[in-house]
């Protein structure tokens, strides 16, 4: 297999963080459009905000210089910037 030009590789990797930015913020108005009582359980059951996870996922890319991991984990971290102060409590 022969190397992937740059703007293909951009491409993929814009596209990775898009579906992971989509994924989180579907995930918020499922939230947002819950009871009461759910959001309680929701609050309790959650342990990880997809926003440390995205944090996790753009260092990995970082490290292993793919982009297509940085633009995944860019996406998390847009998508729950709202609960920031949140992260790594």
């Amino acid at each position: 297999m022969g190397r992937k030009a740059v703007g293909q590789v951009l491409v993929e990797a814009a596209a990775c963080g898009l579906v992971a930015y989509l994924i989180g913020r579907a995930v918020t108005a499922q939230y947002q459009q819950s009871t009461t009582e759910e959001r309680r359980r929701w609050d309790r059951e959650q342990v990880v905000h997809h926003g440390e996870v995205g944090c996790l996922a753009a260092a990995l890319g970082l490290l292993t210089r793919s982009p297509n991991m940085l633009c995944a984990g860019l996406g998390l971290i847009a998508s729950d910037a709202q609960d920031a102060d949140k992260w790594f409590k």
